[in-house]
């Protein structure tokens, strides 16, 4: 009983750690409190898992092997369905995270074996300093740091990620060939050390890889911003010389009119008036709703859709005052028009439409466009055929969701909606 008690202390306290170490490299979907609780309830589940795996298995070493496995199995299913972004990139964090786990029960072992006969507490108490450190090392290191940055890197994980996997395999490999042939303690801890720097190594050049790729992104991404902001400034310049131009005008209309009503020829002003008016109605530019950047959007989509006769159909009722600040909202409402836009005008029958309006707390807009072609999704979004593209959406959907909102992309036949709600 004792043994059994020594080895579910030794099992539950290293779940527990984990629970502890991994918010730490969790970009969590669910949000940070959630996150820990969620750790917390794993740890537990495993826990009560353990009880039959220690009573059913004799052997220490094969408990050591099966209970690296059981950890990996639970922890990293755990892993991915509370982690964010790329399903790539969280296999490759829990890999490392799973590589580095391994390398510490192996030492832990080792020293347990060389200096305190093996003994179970020893283990857990070497374990616990060992976690300890590790801890440190995520929660300060710059490069761990820089890593839990890259939640947004959407591509250039698959390759880093096969090799992560593979690491975490061979050293769980080599625990299992150690515990096998039940090598010398010393021999196992020199080997183990060598392993661990050579995979340090690798992980090194490709942590470099990683974050060039994340750079190399975050370029694209502003070089994408600038030109949404260039569009929208280009909208607004068109404004303002209209403006100007019909301020301009207005001395000129004003003085004839009055010397119209000088002579007393009430008819000649009232046909003037009325010309006048119809000039403006012709010439007027297009009022959408009364958020400022918003209705510079549309009417930049709507003269894009006239250029390339597209027809266009445009019903907005866009407060002045929303929760995504000018920039924000041309990341979201300027990528979703672009893509529908640059959608409709490859189509064969090309239209496109927008609604947006406040319901319920939100504001909802809509936007549905004409497709040709085949469409393929990941992650809920479509997957682009553009050079160094897909990365509009993704802005989009990442600012709703920080400010509580969400992003849907759906296809119906020849017609593409993209659904964006935002809290009022």
């Amino acid at each position: 009983m004792d043994s059994f008690f020594a080895l579910f202390f030794r099992f539950s306290f290293g779940l527990l750690c984990h629970a502890l170490l991994l918010p730490l490299i969790t970009p969590c979907r669910f949000g940070r409190r959630a996150c820990r609780w969620a750790w917390l309830g794993v740890s537990a589940l495993g826990s009560l898992l353990a009880v039959p795996l220690i009573l059913l298995v004799d052997s220490v070493g094969v408990l050591f092997v099966l209970e690296a496995a059981f950890t990996l199995a639970l922890y990293c299913a755990a892993y991915m369905f509370l982690s964010e972004g790329s399903r790539m990139r969280s296999l490759f964090m829990f890999s490392v995270y799973g590589t580095y786990f391994m390398f510490l029960l192996a030492f832990a072992s080792c020293l347990s074996q060389v200096f305190f006969n093996g003994s179970h507490y020893a283990t857990a108490a070497i374990r616990t300093l060992f976690m300890a450190l590790y801890g440190l090392s995520l929660r300060f290191s710059p490069l761990v740091r820089r890593l839990r940055a890259t939640s947004q890197l959407s591509v250039g994980w698959r390759s880093p990620a096969v090799f992560s996997c593979s690491s975490c395999l061979t050293v769980y490999a080599a625990a299992l060939i150690f515990s096998i042939l039940q090598l010398d303690p010393g021999i196992r801890l020199g080997i183990t050390g060598v392993l661990a720097a050579l995979i340090t190594s690798a992980y090194a050049v490709s942590g470099r890889m990683i974050l060039l790729l994340g750079r190399e992104q975050a370029a694209r991404e502003a070089e994408t911003q600038r030109k949404l902001m260039e569009r929208q400034l280009a909208a607004e310049r068109e404004y303002v010389a209209q403006a100007k131009a019909h301020r301009h005008d207005m001395r000129h209309h004003t003085a004839l009119i009055q010397a119209y009503l000088d002579r007393g020829d009430t008819g000649g002003a009232k046909e003037y008036l009325s010309q006048w008016q119809a000039q403006l109605d012709a010439a007027a530019l297009d009022h959408y709703c009364e958020n400022t950047v918003a209705n510079a959007l549309l009417r930049l989509t709507a003269w894009r859709c006239r250029e390339g006769d597209i027809p266009c159909q445009i019903q907005a009722v866009i407060p002045e005052e929303l929760p995504l600040t000018g920039p924000e909202l041309t990341a979201v409402l300027g990528n979703i028009l672009e893509n529908a836009w640059e959608a409709a005008g490859a189509a064969r029958d090309p239209s496109l439409s927008v609604s947006a309006r406040p319901q319920g707390g939100f504001l909802l807009v809509e936007v549905k466009n004409a497709v040709s072609g085949e469409t393929r999704f990941e992650g809920g979004l479509p997957v682009t055929t553009k050079a160094a593209g897909g990365q509009g959406l993704r802005n989009a959907q990442r600012t709703l969701k920080r400010h509580g909102g969400l992003l849907q992309c759906a296809r119906e036949g020849d017609t593409f909606l993209t659904r964006a709600l935002l809290p009022l």
